[in-house]
């Protein structure tokens, strides 16, 4: 587990330091790394070292150093990935002196983690003598914990052994970025020092530091690239590095980055890269290289396109007709697919010696003209769906992308639709290097046109998720309870459910009001009582001593709770059945403005003939409201028009009739709307591999409930992931909410990352080969200013 970093409490601002420069090791560099022997031996009990990192090419099996100390071999120490885990250790051959390693994994690529490392073995606790923190919170779960002896001298500080940076002794060597790296000698800090929480969006960013650093302390900002030599510049004083095989050199090696982790401005942001979670082949150098060993594989960036975007593309075989190019729709071609080029919803052109369009999984079979360079320019505009290729600052087609003409190909695009940078090779001799603005563009961006990053990201209308959505573990008492969110919300809906015990799911709303209770797991008809939940407070809520199924004494719970706002898509209706069915059906009024992606309707009275949970979800069978799930219930999505029907819903109105529509039954209704940045609802299909399907959302969730919804396949059960009940990745906690069982552990479960989840194992609840899953996922954060998770 994680947990708040205790020697000093973590300050609260909106911030206000911005970063414009990072590093890029490139783990296929030989030895791309910065060293320095310091000149005298210094505090080897107590330093500090602290990082911002994003992660490079896809790795499994392997050692990944971030930081240490070593005589060109063994022996050594200092922190490094560990086929994704966080390893901290001095190691003196043939043993270790100590260790510990996480059983949080880091392999969210897509953001960057914020990382301390503390060594005070002076300190009397033995479990503080080596601390680590990632992103503000301090890790605690060690599958190896092994600690330091009382005084242990490390070989970081002396001048016997050579300090690096991206890598450890002959270890492999580190893959992706860093910045505002700070190494301070002699004092044991903790992460207030090197950032904090902004305000406006709750998220950890960096700090400046403004203390001492000791004699051999460093900062280095790589905000200096007049020559390679000053990239590794000391910018607190003159503790310089040697730079090893890092280039200056223009072009696809290029290391000196604006990718940082601030929103400093339209050239210096996070940026997007290769998504190697969502890609079938190889990717190098930071994940803007790309190749594969397998024929016509490919793959998608890290981002989904706002706006007007440009982007370059240089290909190691231009003239090979191997390579393609361009954009997919919603993401829609799984991976491992035979060929991308005959994909619909992919719209590329393909590098050979004359241009050729593959749109929508066929050749136009037209010539377009020449290919003189190795480097091809594309420019979007998300807006109206055009799209233009050029090369040495000329577009093909006539086409300019600043006046909108003649775009090479228009894709037709909702106001819905996802449009993500795409790509394909034919084989291992094609080598393509993307450029999304990170590094110095070849070419001219046409007028109007942006870098692919978050600061150009639509700014999204909730901006701090939990003041509309959280989710908070507590632990009952069997009397009153306060329980407290953490973002101080009153919420109108509360679902509870004992993580301990085999207990009933309670769902309460304020619009039925306090001490009236419906059970999700159930389909009984709603009851009352006096002390159940007594209060919807403007921070959280009150447990009276009757809510005994989720606030018995000791109980441990999770109370997921939403505030009905049209903003954040979420309305609350009540109705009465009249009966009637078609053109006579209950119409009932929603606030949501937009047409409802998810209804889940229950009716309260008793005695009703079809008293389960209906849920319509717009991802199976979009439009068509005669296609059903049943919340309380494993069974698999039904597709007639009885016995449940919508019959229509749109903008303001819902039409209920059949089963949500019995003549006097009083019904309840919950109504969603995905809201772009906070939530979405929508369908994947699995893979039945540990490296599963990955699934873009636009944001960090803090909740995720998939559901099968194929109708040839086994019924299988509703399953909840939250953030809350397992802060860190692989999220492996599950809650079934058509099942009364406790709480629940999958030994891999699904990681929850910056822009979405990904299932880590073949299971039938989230990532069965073929099986269609639906969805829906509440933000913890926003992308456009999310951290790795």
């Amino acid at each position: 587990m994680i947990v708040p970093g205790s020697a000093s409490p973590l300050l609260a601002s909106a911030g206000g330091y911005n970063l414009t420069k990072s590093l890029r090791f490139r783990g296929s560099s030989v030895n791309a790394s910065l060293t320095r022997t310091p000149a005298s031996t210094s505090n080897r009990t107590t330093w500090t070292w602290s990082g911002w990192v994003k992660l490079g090419s896809k790795f499994s099996d392997g050692f990944f150093p971030l930081f240490g100390a070593d005589a060109t071999g063994y022996p050594c120490s200092g922190i490094a990935l560990t086929n994704f885990n966080i390893q901290y250790f001095a190691y003196t051959d043939p043993t270790y002196a100590w260790q510990k390693i996480s059983t949080m994994v880091l392999r969210d690529p897509s953001a960057w983690y914020h990382i301390v490392a503390v060594t005070d073995t002076t300190n009397g606790t033995a479990e503080d003598r080596a601390r680590v923190y990632v992103n503000g919170q301090r890790v605690t779960s060690w599958s190896t914990n092994n600690n330091p002896s009382p005084s242990y001298e490390g070989y970081v500080n002396s001048s016997s052994y050579i300090t690096k940076v991206g890598r450890i002794a002959g270890f492999d060597y580190f893959d992706g970025y860093m910045s505002e790296v700070n190494f301070v000698d002699g004092l044991a800090l903790d992460p207030s020092s090197f950032g904090e929480t902004s305000t406006s969006t709750g998220v950890w960013i960096p700090k400046k530091y403004v203390g001492t650093y000791g004699t051999n302390g460093f900062y280095l900002d790589f905000e200096d690239n007049s020559s390679t030599a000053a990239l590794g510049y000391d910018a607190a004083g003159s503790n310089d590095f040697t730079v090893n095989n890092i280039s200056l050199t223009a072009g696809s090696t290029y290391d000196s980055m604006t990718d940082v982790p601030t929103l400093t401005s339209a050239t210096a942001a996070n940026y997007a890269t290769v998504n190697p979670l969502n890609a079938f082949g190889t990717s190098a150098s930071g994940n803007l290289n790309y190749y594969t060993t397998t024929n016509y594989q490919g793959g998608y960036a890290t981002m989904a396109v706002a706006g007007k975007i440009y982007f370059e593309v240089i290909c190691a075989n231009p003239t090979g007709g191997g390579a393609l190019v361009g954009f997919v729709k919603n993401a829609t071609i799984p991976i491992g697919v035979t060929n991308f080029f005959t994909q619909t919803n992919f719209y590329g052109a393909i590098f050979s010696n004359t241009l050729n369009y593959y749109l929508n999984g066929s050749s136009d079979g037209l010539d377009h003209g020449n290919i003189t360079d190795s480097m091809l320019q594309f420019a979007v505009d998300r807006d109206t769906g055009k799209c233009w290729v050029g090369s040495n600052n000329t577009w093909f087609d006539s086409g300019n992308p600043a006046t909108g003409a003649n775009p090479a190909w228009t894709i037709s695009l909702s106001s819905g639709d996802l449009l993500f940078p795409a790509f394909c090779v034919g084989n291992s001799t094609y080598t393509i290097s993307i450029n999304f603005g990170q590094r110095p563009f070849s070419a001219t961006p046409p007028t109007g046109f942006k870098a692919l990053n978050t600061f150009n990201l639509t700014t999204p209308t909730i901006t701090q998720s939990n003041k509309n959505f959280d989710v908070t573990t507590f632990t009952g008492n069997a009397s009153t309870n306060v329980i407290v969110n953490s973002g101080l919300m009153q919420p109108d809906m509360v679902w509870l459910k004992s993580r301990t015990n085999a207990n009933n799911h309670t769902l309460y709303d304020s619009i039925r009001g306090v001490n009236n209770i419906l059970y999700p797991s159930l389909t009984n008809e709603a009851a009352t009582g006096s002390a159940q939940l007594t209060a919807f407070n403007s921070n959280g809520f009150t447990l009276g001593a009757s809510e005994n199924s989720n606030d018995s004494s000791g109980e441990l719970s999770v109370g997921w709770q939403w505030k009905e706002s049209a903003s954040a898509g979420f309305d609350i209706i009540t109705y009465t059945g009249n009966g009637g069915t078609g053109a006579s059906s209950q119409y009932v009024n929603h606030s949501l403005g937009v047409t409802p992606n998810v209804i889940i309707t229950k009716v309260r009275s008793s005695g009703a003939s079809y008293p389960s949970w209906y849920v319509y979800h717009s991802a199976v069978q979009s439009g068509n409201f005669a296609y059903y799930g049943l919340l309380n219930s494993v069974n698999q999505w039904s597709n007639g028009s009885s016995p449940y029907q919508l019959w229509t819903a749109n903008t303001t109105q819902i039409a209920f009739n059949e089963t949500a529509n019995e003549i006097s039954k009083d019904y309840v209704a919950y109504v969603f709307a995905q809201v772009a940045g906070y939530s979405a609802m929508g369908s994947y299909t699995g893979n039945g591999l540990p490296d599963g399907t990955f699934v873009y959302t636009g944001f960090r969730p803090k909740f995720v409930m998939v559901k099968a919804s194929s109708f040839s396949t086994a019924s299988t059960v509703w399953t909840i992931f939250d953030t809350s009940r397992s802060p860190y990745n692989a999220s492996v906690l599950e809650l079934y909410p058509n099942d009364p069982i406790g709480e629940q552990t999958d030994s891999n479960g699904i990681d929850i990352l910056s822009n979405g989840f990904k299932p880590r194992r073949n299971s039938e609840y989230a990532n069965s080969s073929g099986q269609t899953y639906i969805y829906m996922a509440f933000a913890e954060s926003p992308f456009k200013y999310a951290n790795a998770r």
